[in-house]
């Protein structure tokens, strides 16, 4: 039967202390006029709940746009984009991938990227670059995945962003030990953390210890950061709650999908 609540719950015990059921009342319980009167204004309130929770997320989703607007550059980036796999027009990664291409654009400045430079795509994976300039995208990626693992793109096709963002994660975490991330995650949020135990971060005070992860080389070198990629992400899913949060870490993400 349908979770009424504790009003309906009540009518159903009164007509089954009557001896009452569905199948002796008709088709169902709407055959009786008290229960279907419940039922009928239960409806409407449900609906009209449904109606106001669109319209608030819908707001929310317009608010967080105009307040992305204010960070957009001057002069938008353009690059080439080569599809490793075909995309279907119905597929959900194909409207995620063309909008999530489209808000880079306009969060990084042209003279940033490269001369001949070319964003890679291909189906599969986990959602994330794979560090050689070609993005994995699955099934469940959103426009956000897409802004993100472009921060890693970035990353790899600058080197002087690559260097400016190693520089930036330097001086943040400077005498901080390095962690596990799941050690990081339960002193930070209280629950418990899904990485493999060798994924490392020095977790400063970033929003969230991810941005510190490590990416050390054989060589012993750092060749790659979650900066950019978490920092774009920040910059176009929630722009006032991380200016807010770490104001440090947004004047450096602005100033450097500027070239400045």
């Amino acid at each position: 039967m349908r979770a009424l609540g504790k009003h309906g719950d009540a009518l159903r015990k009164k007509y089954f202390s009557q001896g009452i059921r569905p199948g002796e009342a008709g088709a169902n319980w709407k055959a009786i006029p008290e229960y279907a009167d419940y039922i009928k204004r239960h409806d409407e309130q449900y609906a009209q709940s449904r109606k106001l929770l669109e319209q608030r997320v819908k707001l929310k989703l317009e608010q967080r746009r105009a307040l992305r607007e204010l960070l957009y550059v001057d002069n938008p980036s353009t690059f080439d984009v080569v599809h490793k796999s075909k995309f279907a027009s119905s597929d959900p990664r194909t409207a995620a991938l063309n909008n999530g291409i489209e808000e880079f654009q306009r969060l990084v400045s042209a003279n940033i990227i490269p001369p001949g430079s070319a964003l890679q795509v291909r189906k599969g994976g986990r959602g994330r670059s794979s560090m050689g300039q070609v993005m994995s995208l699955t099934t469940t990626a959103r426009e956000r995945t897409v802004v993100h693992e472009m921060g890693h793109w970035l990353e790899d096709v600058n080197g002087v962003v690559h260097e400016k963002a190693i520089a930036f994660l330097d001086r943040r975490t400077e005498g901080d030990p390095v962690v596990t991330m799941n050690r990081a995650v339960r002193d930070k949020f209280d629950r418990k953390g899904y990485y493999d135990g060798r994924e490392k971060t020095k977790p400063d005070e970033f929003r969230d210890p991810y941005i510190g992860k490590q990416y050390i080389g054989r060589d012993g070198q750092p060749y790659a950061t979650e900066v950019i990629s978490m920092g774009l992400e920040y910059m176009y899913q929630a722009p006032v709650a991380f200016a807010q949060e770490d104001p440090d870490m947004f004047d450096f993400i602005y100033r450097v999908v500027r070239g400045q």
